[in-house]
């Protein structure tokens, strides 16, 4: 799975939301 940059970072952030409920 190749994501530009940005995306990943966007991805992560809501990575981290998801793991902190």
């Amino acid at each position: 799975m190749a994501i530009s940059q940005p995306e990943r970072e966007g991805i992560n952030q809501l990575d981290s939301q998801q793991s902190l409920r």
